[in-house]
């Protein structure tokens, strides 16, 4: 019955929710079970019951009331307490954000040395220079990173990542990113020479890619991430979120607005997320104002 109440729920969402998506939810609820047992449907909890067994969890409880939050509303309609209780949580988990990103960003090198690493990467492998240029100046993810090469007029495919090379022009063209479904499909014209090279060098096939002569998946580019780094520096941990947080941390520390618009706009993130989730230093009265951004 725990099943399909959680399968009807999907069902009503239509074609809404990706499959990674409806996997999490799933994970969360099965999660929420063993909390509660399978004896009742979440429903049939009181919003009050829920949130005294989610107290008892020492595991990620935002997670799991967004999405009971989301079935519980599907049965009876609203869900008040528990919407009051995952506001609490959220308002928590956002006032010690900022002293672990310090903790984070102390640990990490600094904006000087990762522009160093950069311009070495430049004279000793245009590979490793093209991959750390779209981390640093485009702000990518794991998954932006899965990018075929192709002519112009051969970019039909609309999930895949594409350079778009036509003649001395080159797009890059994300269909697939994180959040894709807030922000659309971003192009972002490639001015760098020695990246088009090396762009135009690898025409029809995957800009990265494993001896094996496949596009590497999301995880293995992580993996690829970190290793190239440790080429020019043995001892930094470099994957794409800790490039993020030094870029972050350097925008605050110089106070330049212009760079954190750059940098949500290119990661595909609004202003309010990177604050919350990724400053490192403490604000100033001369910070942004989220109001007139908006």
């Amino acid at each position: 019955m725990a099943s399909k109440l959680f399968d009807s729920y999907v069902s009503s969402r239509g074609n809404e929710l990706s499959s990674k998506t409806i996997e999490t939810y799933r994970n969360n609820y099965e999660r929420f079970l063993k909390l509660v047992g399978r004896k009742k449907l979440v429903h049939n909890h009181s919003q009050q019951a829920i949130i005294d067994k989610l107290n008892e969890y020492d595991g990620d409880r935002i997670s799991i009331i967004k999405t009971i939050c989301l079935i519980y509303a599907f049965k009876k309609g609203s869900c008040n307490l528990l919407q009051e209780h995952k506001k609490k949580l959220i308002d928590e988990y956002n006032s010690s954000q900022h002293d672990r990103n310090k903790d984070l960003t102390d640990n990490l090198i600094s904006y000087e040395r990762l522009m160093k690493i950069v311009d070495e990467a430049k004279s000793k492998n245009l590979s490793d220079y093209v991959l750390f240029k779209l981390l640093v100046d485009v702000n990518c993810r794991n998954m932006d990173l899965v990018v075929k090469v192709v002519p112009k007029g051969e970019d039909d495919d609309d999930s895949i990542n594409y350079m778009v090379v036509d003649g001395d022009d080159v797009k890059f063209v994300r269909n697939s990113y994180k959040t894709l479904k807030t922000h659309g499909v971003k192009t972002t014209d490639i001015v760098d020479q020695d990246m088009k090279k090396h762009i135009r060098d690898n025409l029809g096939k995957y800009l990265f890619e494993t001896r094996n002569g496949r596009a590497y998946d999301n995880n293995e580019m992580g993996n690829h991430v970190l290793r190239r780094f440790r080429v020019y520096d043995k001892t930094c941990k470099l994957n794409q979120q800790n490039i993020f947080k030094i870029l972050k941390r350097h925008v605050d520390e110089t106070n330049d607005l212009q760079g954190a618009e750059k940098l949500c706009n290119n990661r595909g993130q609004n202003m309010e997320t990177s604050i919350k989730y990724y400053r490192s230093v403490e604000p100033t009265t001369d910070d942004i104002d989220l109001d007139e951004l908006d």
